[in-house]
């Protein structure tokens, strides 16, 4: 029998002057990167005033505080290394035993600390600590000073009540990050953010525009999830951002919680530091929210014993694979396969069939539901034009953006490393250390499933379209965590337990493991500067006053700012389903002639009184060193200069970057 998870879970030692190791590394980080924070703050905070020198009396405060903590870290550092130890542990005893009187009063303490931190992220961040090494520091700080209540509350140490909060701290930036997009702005937030929203109102399209529309041939199970939101009559557009952001946040974090379960984990802290860390692990795609649809029946319904249950699982998940993505397809089966592989010997099967017949039902029951699912959504969507279904496979692949370039930055093969690296060497560790007690077929089995979805992930990385983050390696993340953590937790089941069968996990290893995804949320974070409502109000005044007047002399064809129709922001006019955004971005790049031919006929009869539109711009840029230089050339080609041709401007709103067009 495999020890139980609580049995090698990580060891969580009580007193916390035990590890002062971890101490006297929290005192030198601290004061090494808060000095390294000091020329970026003298430099941003010149000529802010003449409180000192040039310098404005907010600027010179924060400086000499950050100053101040640096300092002092690095002396308490010194005199830990010198003959002050004793005193000192003598005085974090004393500390730790007067927190401890204060009961669960230290859990209140440690959420107000918290709470502070993310008041100062929110504040800090976008005009002082800028810099990656700033914001380290600053959640370096309040990890460090925020751990001592959770250390007079409960048994644990203080690497790991450290470890936790550096995790809380990089949700809190993925948190203010994706919350500040709930909005009130009646503007669309991004080039195609808005777009979301009226997909997925065609469910409800009779109640609202008056009639049905067919419903999006691209990414279904994303638009059902965030037509949930319109079950509320009358929402308003900020609700629906919500909506998404509680999506977003939400589904990333049941997964976390549904891996610490699947593990087995019963310690609160390890819980509540696996779903943490899982959740950060996963945003660095980021996992898409109604992807881990695909993902949770199967965490939450494998049952070793039951396999039955488990294809029912598997079945279920690969209805919902069928309304995502292709290349998601196999995916529900795949994570079924994983965990059977980690959790059952080969030797307990007389020969190989017996073994592999269970993942053989799983992934051939899996890949055949999502077909199915995807092939009775093509005429239940209401789509006469099938080929809208099949753009992903006319599309051109850009190899070049595989590696760093103006689109993928770093690149999307050295940045899937660098994420991918600790869990592969913790990972090779372990299995190499009990080499002798892994049947090889289970190895290879493990391997053959991260190397498909890996290569997978970068081919579909290349498509024109994609290419400018990693969200499409996240098939590849979810396997490789799934691994990662039973390893880590020495939940995979060898076919011979030796007496090395303990897990190994190396602290650097953990440190690296544990240290890149909060980094990346830190360097991730951002938030948008202020939208101005009064004037988008009087932007929607004009708007509506132009658009009520074309109405009058025929159709008008929304292609950008749809949702402005959903959420009554223009009112009277019908919706032309035709032509949306995303729809003929995707015709332009895979080269649709079905549609584009349709669209070029209703520009040259001139079928629209009003054209309203992101402002086209019909000018080339350079492949390779221009950001999607490719997709705006295809753009240009395919829809700006057919539109130019017979259209002309009748206004322009440069705050939104709105274009009016009218028949020339």
């Amino acid at each position: 029998m495999n020890q139980t998870v609580e049995t090698a879970a990580l060891p969580l030692p009580a007193e916390p002057v035990r590890n002062l190791l971890a101490i006297r590394v929290w005192l030198l980080l601290g004061g090494i990167f808060g000095l390294l924070t000091l020329p970026d703050l003298l430099e941003k905070g010149r000529f802010s005033g003449w409180f000192i020198v040039r310098y404005s009396w907010q600027w010179s405060v924060l400086i000499a505080v950050c100053f101040f903590i640096s300092l002092t870290c690095l002396l308490l550092w010194f005199a830990l290394q010198s003959g002050s130890r004793p005193r000192l542990t003598f005085f974090a005893e004393r500390l730790i035993q007067f927190f401890s009187r204060l009961g669960w009063w230290n859990y209140l303490f440690y959420v107000a600390g918290w709470l502070l931190t993310a008041f100062l992220m929110d504040f800090l961040f976008v005009k002082h600590f800028t810099a990656l090494t700033d914001r380290l520091w600053l959640l370096w700080m309040a990890a460090g000073v925020t751990c001592l209540f959770l250390i007079a509350a409960g048994r644990i140490s203080y690497f790991w009540a450290l470890s936790v909060g550096m995790l809380i701290g990089g949700f809190l930036a993925v948190l203010l990050t994706y919350a500040a997009k709930v909005s009130p702005y009646p503007f669309t937030l991004g080039w195609s953010e808005a777009s979301r929203y009226y997909y997925a109102s065609l469910p409800f399209a009779k109640q609202i525009y008056g009639f049905s529309v067919p419903l999006s041939p691209l990414h279904a199970s994303r638009y059902l999830l965030l037509s949930l939101a319109y079950l509320i009559p009358d929402s308003p557009l900020w609700f629906h951002r919500l909506w998404q952001v509680i999506l977003w946040i939400g589904m990333n974090l049941a997964t976390g919680w549904a891996l610490s379960r699947r593990l087995g984990l019963r310690s609160a802290p390890l819980v509540a530091g696996t779903t943490l860390w899982a959740f950060l692990f996963l945003m660095q795609g980021p996992v898409y929210y109604h992807l881990h649809l695909c993902i949770l029946p199967v965490l939450l319904g494998y049952h070793r014993r039951r396999p039955f249950q488990t294809l029912g699982m598997v079945i279920i998940a690969s209805i919902w694979a069928g309304l995502s993505r292709v290349n998601w397809f196999p995916v529900p089966a795949m994570l079924a396969i994983s965990i059977y592989l980690l959790e059952t010997p080969y030797q307990n099967h007389p020969n190989l069939f017996a073994y592999f017949a269970r993942p053989l039902l799983w992934g051939s029951a899996g890949l055949l539901t999502a077909l199915a699912a995807q092939a009775a959504y093509i005429p239940l969507s209401g789509n006469q034009d099938p080929s809208l279904f099949a753009s992903s496979f006319t599309s051109s692949l850009l190899w070049h953006r595989l590696m760093p370039s103006a689109t993928s930055g770093w690149g999307i093969l050295p940045l899937g490393l660098i994420i991918s690296l600790p869990l592969l060497m913790l990972i090779a560790l372990n299995t190499l250390r009990q080499a002798a007690g892994w049947h090889p077929l289970r190895l290879l089995g493990l391997a053959g499933i991260g190397a498909v979805l890996l290569i997978g992930g970068l081919v579909v990385s290349t498509k024109i379209g994609g290419g400018s983050n990693l969200h499409n390696l996240d098939a590849y993340f979810v396997v490789l965590m799934l691994i990662g953590a039973y390893f880590l937790f020495g939940k995979a089941t060898p076919d011979q337990i030796s007496l090395s069968a303990t897990p190994l996990r190396p602290t650097a290893l953990l440190l690296l493991a544990l240290s890149v995804p909060v980094v990346w949320s830190l360097a991730e974070f951002s938030l948008p500067a202020p939208k101005d409502l009064q004037q988008a109000r009087v932007t929607l005044n004009t708007l509506n006053q132009l658009i009520g007047s074309a109405a009058r002399r025929g159709e008008v064809l929304f292609i950008s700012q749809r949702h402005l129709l959903t959420f009554g922001y223009v009112k009277d006019v019908p919706l032309v389903a035709d032509y949306e955004l995303l729809l003929l971005s995707e015709a332009s790049i895979s080269n649709n002639r079905t549609l584009l031919e349709r669209f070029y006929a209703d520009l040259r009869n001139r079928r629209f009184s009003m054209i309203i539109v992101d402002r086209l711009n019909p000018g080339y840029q350079r492949p390779k060193i221009d950001p999607f230089a490719e997709e705006n050339n295809l753009w240009v080609d395919r829809i700006a200069f057919p539109i130019l041709e017979y259209y002309g401007e009748e206004a322009y709103f440069g705050e939104q970057n709105l274009q009016v067009l009218v028949p020339k």
